[in-house]
Formats: C-alpha cells, structure tokens, sequence
C-alpha cells in the first residue's frame, strides 16, 4: 500500500486517526495500516496539534478527555490557565499588563503578551457575575494546513486510499506536507451546542473535483480539494445558501 501522503509504499500497521485524538476521536473513525506511514504521520504530528490548540477551551468546557483518557486542561493561552480537580472546573485568566500567579500558583503571563492570549471582560448586576472572552481563532497557517490534512482524511475515510492517491490531489498534498500555495476553508456554525467530530459523505461538483465537509465541535468545515479550488465559489454559494450570509466565514481571512 502507499501512503496518501508521501506516495511511498509502506508497511506500517499503525492506525491513523481523522481527526486528532486529543480531541476524542471515536475509534470507528480511524485509517487501516498502511494508509499513512510513520515517518509521515510523526511529520503531520504539528498540524494536528495546531488543531487540537485551536479547540482547547472548546473541549476543556465540554468536558473531553485528553489523549489517554487524561483530564482535560489548558496550558498553554499565556494569560490562562484551565484545570479541573474534585471539586470541578477551574479557570484563571490574567487582564492585567503585569504576571499574576494563577489558582495553579503558577505565573499567568500579561495580556497581550501572546497571539493565543484570550481577552476576557466580567460584568456585575447586583450579586451575580457574568464573565465573556475573546478568542483569536484560525490565525495560523498550520491550522489551514491541519484542516486540509483532515479534509484529505476524511475523503480516504469514505472512499478509499486508492481513490485518494490520485495525483488530482498533489496540490492539497504540497500544501499539506510542505506550506506550499494556499487554500481556502469555509467554517460554518453549526446550529448546536454540542461538542462533535463528524465526517460527511464528499459529494462532487459540476467540474467532476470533489469537495468535504466534515464538523469538529460545533463548526462546520467545508472544503474544495480540486486542484486550483475551482469550485470554491459554488462551493461559497451553498454555504450562503444553506447557512446564510452571516452564518460563514472564509480561513484564512487574509484571502476572503
């Protein structure tokens, strides 16, 4: 078998998960040996983990469990720090221009002082407290890079590693393995509050590419994988079409 990835031959047994399995990926969902070869997979490792960076407060408070079981945390905001002991879930988060020691006594970072910071505002009527944040989402490329490597997965998922070696995906492979061109990703809200991993059927355009949409946590990814994006403007008139014209946005913002 080749690997979709580096075109190699391989004969690696491991399974390799859709969707990253720090975010609890269900064991259903996962490619047979041989699909994906190690050297490739411990390669693509750092774009599953600019997945999993951009979903931790969505999994911290949805109470998935880290890879292994582990208790779900977050570690690495810089001016937050998420934990949960006994007694429940536990939150820091530092707005001031100076450290601040967290409930975990370790030093929370100033605002401002990392892409990742989340800003937070609390609101008082009486005695209650409200608390709402700001998260930067999507900023990174490697994040696009992990959707697509997703997007690529899923369709192997549904229709097989044979099919998706085909050489009409080299440019999402280029992209995927080495930051090369850009791509595009519609995200979508879902119409739920539910954390959810899901993969959906690729269905093909009027061009003969395919396209894939699959939904972690309660976003929905819409993705073109023909090789110059040619069905990226029908595929943005279903999206309006079907969520409406405020129900989606284009990654990365800087190509809307």
């Amino acid at each position: 078998m080749q690997c979709i990835w580096c075109s190699k031959k391989t004969a690696d047994r491991d399974l390799e998960h859709i969707f990253p399995a720090a975010l609890g990926c269900p064991d259903h969902m996962t490619l047979s040996g041989n699909v994906v070869c190690k050297r490739c997979n411990n390669k693509l490792s750092k774009l599953d983990l600019a997945v999993c960076d951009e979903f931790d407060l969505f999994a911290f408070f949805s109470g998935v469990p880290r890879r292994g079981g582990k208790t779900p945390q977050v570690l690495n905001r810089g001016n937050l720090i998420a934990t949960i002991d006994p007694s429940g879930p536990k939150v820091s988060i530092n707005m001031d221009q100076d450290p601040s020691p967290s409930h975990m006594k370790q030093q929370l970072g100033p605002y401002g002082g990392s892409q990742r910071n989340v800003k937070a505002k609390i609101a008082i009527s009486g005695e209650l407290a409200s608390i709402s944040a700001q998260v930067p989402f999507g900023q990174g490329k490697n994040f696009v890079r992990g959707l697509l490597k997703m997007a690529l997965s899923c369709f192997t998922y549904h229709l097989g590693p044979e099919v998706a070696s085909s050489n009409r995906f080299d440019p999402v492979r280029e992209f995927v393995m080495h930051g090369k061109g850009t791509r595009r990703v519609l995200v979508a809200k879902g119409d739920d509050s539910q954390f959810l991993l899901a993969s959906y059927p690729p269905w093909i355009g009027r061009d003969g590419n395919y396209c894939v949409e699959f939904r972690i946590a309660t976003l929905h990814f819409l993705v073109d994988l023909s090789p110059d994006e040619t069905q990226f403007l029908e595929l943005r008139q279903k999206a309006q079409d079907f969520f409406g014209p405020d129900g989606f946005f284009v990654l990365p913002t800087s190509l809307v």
